[in-house]
This record gives C-alpha cells, structure tokens and sequence, in this order.
C-alpha cells in the first residue's frame, strides 16, 4: 500500500507529463490504480525488484534494480532525488498517519475510504 501511496504523490505533485502514467480514484485504502500492481509485478518479474514474503510482501530493489536506478537518476536528474524524498516520507510515517496526510491534501480520496485514520 505504500508503494500506491508514494506512486500517487509522484504523479500528483509531480511534472505534469508524470500524470498520464496511472489514473488514480477513490478507493477502500485512498488512492489506487490496479495497473500500478501490474507495474510491479513486471519489475518483479525482470528482476529489478526482489519480494520477502510474509503477511505484508515487502519489495526491495534488487542489484539489477540498483543499476537501472543509476541509469534513471542520470536521466531524471534533480527529481531523482525528489522522488527518492517521497519514497522516505511515505516508508517513515506509520500507514495511519500517512493516510491521514493525504485524505487532509486529497480529501476527494477519501470518499470510498474504509479506513479511518
């Protein structure tokens, strides 16, 4: 989920060009798009992402992972290390309060919400 989350902000709050990469809508959990689960599991697939089963899979970056990401920070440049920020607000915050954050920035999320921070 917060994969989804940290997905969402890049897309939300960054470059324009970025929002035609998933459509996000309202759904149990805030935010959501199937196609981003269909996005990791094709790095998983290739090797670019490892998965540590248990009752929450958890996704590290795998050393092919860590080489393509070295190929993208050259090419994205600055917001390399944007989205490198996202990725630690989203894994730093518990999930409670990491929703709450964004129903409070995105209330129009919330809508569907099954969940109440």
């Amino acid at each position: 989920m917060r994969l989804m989350k940290g997905a969402f902000l890049v897309v939300e709050r960054g470059r324009p060009e970025w929002k035609q990469l998933f459509d996000f809508e309202a759904y149990d959990y805030g935010p959501f798009d199937r196609r981003l689960y269909d996005a990791r599991d094709e790095l998983v697939c290739t090797g670019l992402l490892d998965v540590t089963p248990g009752r929450y899979e958890q996704y590290t970056v795998s050393a092919a992972g860590d080489q393509r990401v070295a190929d993208l920070t050259k090419h994205l440049g600055s917001d390399a290390e944007w989205i490198r920020q996202i990725g630690h607000y989203v894994t730093t915050r518990s999930f409670s309060r990491l929703l709450g954050e964004i129903y409070s920035a995105y209330p129009e999320y919330q809508e569907r919400s099954v969940f109440r921070p």
